[in-house]
């Protein structure tokens, strides 16, 4: 019955945390350069899961999603084995089993970006590298570098 005693409260925090990071809040890493300036490589950070259940989400909000590799009917048909369970996903990003190459499943992926435009709206880039959305040119205050004459000339690469 002591056991019992010791390890009921231990059990009860590992469900109260692991009910949070499944409902409330979950911890994230950001591995690429993909939104510099405002997240940095290596950036731990907080996905809160509240905010866009109850409002209508607009352009220059950061976004959490999962990756194509989970729903793409193109990406699916190229996998040779079946999607990986949400139990096993959860499992695989917990340390030390997510820095472990290989192990992970891409449809296990989740992807972290900035919204550019929203439904119904026709998105272009111009040879600048300027993203122009229903003809007009969208001003995008976070961009430190940005492109000179030619996108492929100044900028070496997207």
């Amino acid at each position: 019955m002591e056991i019992v005693n010791e390890w009921l409260p231990l059990l009860f925090i590992t469900f109260l945390i692991s009910s949070c990071r499944t409902f409330i809040l979950e911890p994230r890493y950001i591995p690429s350069g993909s939104m510099l300036p405002e997240l940095q490589i290596n950036d731990r950070i907080l996905i809160e899961k509240f905010s866009f259940k109850n409002r209508e989400l607009k352009r220059g909000d950061i976004v959490v999603f999962n990756s194509p590799f989970s729903f793409d009917k193109k990406l699916l048909k190229l996998r040779d084995k079946p999607l990986p369970k949400k139990s096993y996903c959860f499992f695989m990003s917990l340390p030390p089993m997510s820095i472990i190459p290989g192990l992970g499943d891409r449809a296990c992926d989740a992807y972290i970006k900035r919204i550019v435009a929203l439904s119904g709206e026709v998105v272009s880039v111009n040879q600048f590298g300027e993203v122009i959305i229903n003809q007009n040119k969208l001003n995008e205050p976070y961009l430190i570098k940005k492109c000179g004459e030619s996108l492929f000339n100044q900028c070496g690469q997207i």
